[in-house]
């Protein structure tokens, strides 16, 4: 079967299962994508929050509270990097 002809996967209760080489990159990239953007999203928030933390509740343990959302997302800047990292060009058949 040629890469990329649309016969090569079946959606079988949102589980999908590949057979041609362009659609598993294709689809690799989209899922990817969404995850990157929705990482992404969370990591903007958290940062919005520990700074308004920091800002708008001076004097009530502000800095520990804000110290804490920071530690969360130094884990979040981790899986951001590794994410960015990955490989797609040896994506290989989906689970069945």
């Amino acid at each position: 079967m040629a890469a990329g002809n649309d016969a090569g996967y079946s959606n079988v209760n949102g589980i999908l299962s590949y057979y041609g080489g362009d659609i598993v990159k294709s689809y690799s990239y989209a899922e990817l994508a969404e995850i990157k953007s929705e990482l992404n999203s969370i990591i903007s928030e958290l940062e919005s929050i520990s700074s308004g933390i920091r800002k708008d509740f001076a004097g009530i343990g502000n800095e520990k509270c804000a110290d804490t959302i920071d530690l969360i997302l130094s884990h979040y800047y981790s899986v951001r990097r590794k994410l960015i990292n990955i490989d797609t060009t040896s994506v290989v058949e989906g689970f069945e």
